[in-house]
């Protein structure tokens, strides 16, 4: 597969730098091109993404990222993350935040 392009449509979630990517104006990662093999043996390429924590957030039981890919051949895909969990006390504490 070549030509994959990976977005994070988490609102406020930046694509960070990494391996094996680059990531482009309109905060995607873009994947020259990826092998596959079979069963998935084939190569991994790791796309990060950075999120700070809202007010709005804070004890969300339910916040979860989504991510998607496409290639130049029109294969699409999407990926949901497990839930994030958010400790409120644990974000106050780390980033000076009073909400109540």
């Amino acid at each position: 597969m070549s030509g994959i392009v990976v977005k994070d449509i988490m609102d406020g979630a930046r694509i960070a730098a990494g391996e094996g990517y680059r990531v482009t104006d309109d905060n995607a990662a873009v994947i020259a091109d990826l092998k596959a093999g079979a069963d998935n043996a084939g190569d991994t390429v790791v796309v990060k993404a950075e999120y700070e924590i809202k007010v709005s957030d804070l004890g969300n039981t339910n916040l979860r990222n989504v991510a998607t890919a496409e290639t130049d051949d029109g294969i699409e895909g999407e990926g949901t993350s497990d839930p994030i969990p958010v400790d409120e006390k644990l974000s106050r504490h780390l980033h000076g935040n009073t909400a109540k």
